[in-house]
């Protein structure tokens, strides 16, 4: 979809989560536990029973349980901005999408570059919520708010777009 086709006032932006270390952690307990599995299942198969037939439905198992948990390597974030709200949907395998947030944009108490996050949240009572591609994206920024009285963060990739759409919307938080 084109953002043409919304007005000056809509902005959609799909990011890719880098494979970081937690990503790297999923993947490491997706290994052990097919190792582990593959223990277990060869010591029914030869200690306990003794039928190696149990091969096949060990392996069709193994297959599908590595197929399945790897979903959870392939994490997108989508932001919309749309009618002066911001949402914010988590996509797994690009099949299972989960809303983060939604939030109006006039909601927003400060809208920073992720860089000013460490020192602003210096006594670190702000929860922060990463929907962002990397640590180390240029585009980074953060944006607080409160959420049943705590305080919050969203921190997601901004295109100039979007800046200018919550420029427009919450001038006193940018």
């Amino acid at each position: 979809m084109s953002d043409n086709n919304f007005g000056v006032n809509y902005t959609e932006f799909l990011v890719e989560r880098e494979k970081d270390s937690s990503v790297r952690n999923i993947k490491l307990y997706i290994f052990l536990g097919a190792v582990l599995f593959t223990f277990v299942m060869f010591w029914v198969m030869f200690v306990v029973t003794k039928l190696p037939v149990l091969f096949i439905p060990y392996l069709l198992t193994l297959v599908i349980g590595i197929w399945y948990f790897s979903r959870f390597t392939k994490i997108e974030y989508e932001y919309v901005i749309a009618s002066a709200t911001f949402s914010m949907d988590k996509i797994v395998a690009r099949t299972t999408r989960k809303k983060v947030l939604e939030i109006k944009v006039k909601d927003f108490k400060k809208i920073a570059p992720y860089e000013e996050f460490a020192k602003y949240n210096s006594n670190g009572e702000i929860e922060e919520i990463f929907c962002g591609s990397s640590k180390k994206s240029p585009d980074l920024y953060f944006a607080e708010f409160i959420e049943n009285g705590s305080k919050k963060a969203i921190v997601f990739d901004a295109t100039k777009k979007a800046l200018n759409i919550m420029k427009f919307y919450n001038n006193s938080a940018i």
